[in-house]
C-alpha cells in the first residue's frame, strides 16, 4: 500500500482484484461484498472491525459530504485500486437552516465553522476557493446579523455560531 499526500489531495494506492460485476462505477451504490479471503473477511466482522458487508466505499462517500469535502475519487486499473480525496475546494451543502437572508458562501461558512470553531480565514478561503478579502467580508456580515461572533482574541480565539438561526 502506498500513501501519497499533496498540497491538495491525499492518494491511496493498492494492489487488488475488484470481482468482474464491480465496476468502480459500482463502489459508490449498494453492491454485493465479494472478500478475496472470506476467513480473513469474517473474523474481522465477528471482531467488530467491519460493520456491514459492502458499505465502506459507500461510507467513506457518505463521511467525505458530511464533513463538507469533495466525494472521493475511485479508480482501478492494472490490479492497482487508487483512492484520491481532493481538497481543493469544498462541497458543502448550502441547506444549512438560517431564519436570516444569507447566500450560499455565507451558509457554507456558518457550515464550516459548525464543524471546526477554530477555522482560520485563510483556510477558510482555501477551503471555499475565495480569498481572504470575501472571507472577511462574509465574516462581517454574519457578525452583523449575530449568526456568528468571535471568542477570545484573532490568534488565540475561536468562532461561535449563536443558535439564533
Amino acid at each position: 500500500m502506498q500513501i501519497k499526500v499533496y498540497n491538495n489531495r491525499i492518494t491511496f494506492t493498492n494492489g487488488a482484484l475488484l470481482p468482474h460485476e464491480i465496476t468502480v462505477e459500482k463502489l459508490k451504490q449498494s453492491h454485493a461484498s465479494v472478500p478475496t479471503n472470506p476467513v480473513i473477511a469474517s473474523v474481522f466482522y465477528k471482531a467488530g472491525f467491519i460493520e456491514n458487508w459492502g458499505r465502506g466505499t459507500i461510507n467513506i462517500v457518505n463521511d467525505c459530504l458530511n464533513y463538507g469535502i469533495a466525494e472521493p475519487e475511485f479508480k482501478f486499473d492494472m490490479n492497482i485500486f487508487w483512492i484520491t480525496f481532493n481538497n481543493d475546494t469544498v462541497n458543502v451543502p448550502v441547506n444549512v437552516p438560517v431564519n436570516v437572508p444569507v447566500n450560499n458562501r455565507q451558509k457554507q461558512i456558518i457550515y464550516l465553522l459548525q464543524i471546526d470553531k477554530e477555522e482560520t480565514i485563510v483556510k477558510l478561503a482555501e477551503k471555499l476557493n475565495v480569498n481572504e478579502k470575501t472571507i472577511k467580508c462574509n465574516l462581517n456580515k454574519l457578525k452583523e446579523l449575530n449568526l456568528i461572533k468571535r471568542m477570545g482574541s484573532d490568534k488565540t480565539g475561536y468562532w461561535e455560531v449563536t443558535r439564533n438561526q
